[in-house]
């Protein structure tokens, strides 16, 4: 019906219908009574849920806090995202090595979603990042204990295009306001989808949702919530002004379940 890649609509069928199947023969383990409910409502069933985390420390950050944690040592970032129209499918061409304070000034200052600190610069910059993980927790008891596993979003009016992960997020909203717009696994195929968990429709808009017959979920983070994005479910995310996000993917049971490939 729409411009997808027939063999990777299939294909990502096909991985869903096995993470689903494998999703199903979890056990929930040793775990206090919120956590088994969180299991049984919203892992295993596959269903996204909002909650409020316990009061962190992190969540009195702000940029001059942040110079004054982590000093001005090099980061990896996302640059130049304005002149590629596809940044993220493309985003270990846009790696770039600069000092943590001349990020922030781009980033706070500069044109809007041209410089992004995202999960895929998270290995560089670990040891830039060390100071922070004091002030965050304590994390939920779906996940483990440690702090430092955190994938860091930090941006300002960041958009980040249509796609679906291939593991269960924990995002947890440190600074600023974001907008998910969230659509289940089963609309694979009215979503352009053309590679792996990419899809060619960027931030789906209302009238692209209403011609298409979508059913949209649409999702505000603020800070101090907590929102679990289930594997598969696609997502575009729009930030409003400077937004910090904290995302987990190390929860206490299975996690993994391979790549869509075609």
């Amino acid at each position: 019906m729409y411009a997808n890649s027939s063999n990777h609509v299939r294909a990502g069928f096909a991985w869903m219908e096995r993470v689903r199947g494998s999703l199903a023969e979890l056990q929930p383990g040793q775990v206090d009574p919120a956590t088994e409910q969180f299991f049984y409502n919203h892992y295993q069933a596959n269903i996204p849920t909002m909650f409020k985390l316990k009061p962190w420390p992190a969540f009195e950050w702000t940029m001059d806090v942040l110079r004054e944690k982590i000093g001005n040592p090099l980061v990896e970032i996302q640059g130049d995202r304005l002149a590629d129209l596809q940044y993220e499918l493309n985003a270990p061409s846009h790696k770039m090595v600069m000092p943590f304070w001349p990020f922030l000034d781009e980033m706070t200052t500069g044109a809007a979603n041209n410089v992004y600190m995202t999960a895929q610069n998270r290995s560089i910059n670990s040891a830039a990042l060390a100071p922070l993980w004091r002030d965050v927790g304590p994390l939920p008891g779906c996940l483990q204990q440690c702090p430092d596993a955190a994938f860091v979003w930090l941006g300002r009016d960041t958009i980040t295009p249509l796609h679906h992960d291939e593991s269960n997020n924990l995002m947890c909203e440190i600074m600023g306001w974001k907008l998910l717009r969230l659509f289940d696994p089963d609309q694979r195929d009215k979503l352009d989808n053309y590679i792996g968990v990419h899809s060619r429709l960027g931030w789906v808009t209302d009238a692209v949702v209403a011609e298409r017959q979508l059913t949209v979920r649409d999702v505000w983070l603020q800070p101090g919530s907590a929102f679990f994005l289930p594997i598969g479910w696609w997502h575009c995310v729009k930030a409003v002004g400077v937004a910090m996000t904290l995302v987990y993917t190390n929860f206490i049971w299975q996690n993994y379940w391979g790549r869509v490939t075609s």
